[in-house]
C-alpha cells in the first residue's frame, strides 16, 4: 500500500488503517550522529537507538505486527553517517559504511532482545550486478567489496550452535 498521506507521524489518524497491518516498516536511513564525522560504533548505536524506539518500536508493539527494516543501506563517502544525499566533495570511507550498519544491526537486535520488538527481517539497499560493481566509484551503496561485506557475513552466518 502506497499513500503519502500516510507518514509515522500521522499514523494515528488511520486507525483503521494502522489495526490492518501485518507488519510495520520503513525505510532505514537513520542519521547516526550530529554532524559527527567520525563517531564510534557504540556513539552511532545510541544515536540510532533513540530514534527507532521514539519512531517504531512501541508502534510495533502496540499493534501487535513485527517489524522489517527495509532499504538498509548507506553509500560508501565519509560524512554518510548522519548526511546520505549530499554528494558534492564527498571522500570515499568505507568504513563509516560498515561501522553505520553494525549500528543499525545492533540496534534492531537490542529492539528484538530488550524491548520486545518483534524484528522479522531487513532488506539490504541497494546491490548492484558484478558488472555495474566493478564501474561503481565513490558513493555506492553496494557493500560488496567492502568491509562492509564481512560484517554481513558474521552477521548472517549460518548459526552452528
Amino acid at each position: 500500500y502506497s499513500d503519502n498521506r500516510i507518514q509515522l507521524k500521522d499514523r494515528r489518524n488511520y486507525a483503521q488503517f494502522w489495526n490492518s497491518l501485518d507488519a510495520l516498516s520503513e525505510n532505514s536511513f537513520y542519521e547516526a550522529s550530529n554532524k559527527n564525522t567520525n563517531p564510534t560504533v557504540e556513539e552511532m548505536q545510541q544515536y540510532i537507538l533513540a530514534q527507532l524506539r521514539a519512531d517504531l518500536a512501541g508502534e510495533a508493539r502496540r499493534f501487535g505486527v513485527p517489524l522489517i527494516a527495509t532499504e538498509l543501506g548507506k553509500p560508501d563517502w565519509d560524512g554518510t553517517n548522519y548526511d546520505f544525499t549530499t554528494t558534492s566533495g564527498r571522500v570515499q570511507d568505507t568504513q563509516e559504511q560498515a561501522d553505520w550498519l553494525e549500528a543499525m544491526l545492533r540496534s534492531f537486535y537490542i529492539l528484538q532482545q530488550n524491548d520486545g520488538v518483534n524484528v522479522k527481517g531487513m532488506f539490504m539497499w541497494n546491490m548492484h550486478t558484478r558488472q555495474q560493481l566493478s564501474r561503481m566509484g565513490v558513493g555506492s551503496r553496494d557493500f560488496r567489496e567492502r568491509p562492509a561485506e564481512d560484517l554481513i557475513g558474521l552477521w548472517f552466518k549460518p548459526y552452528s550452535g
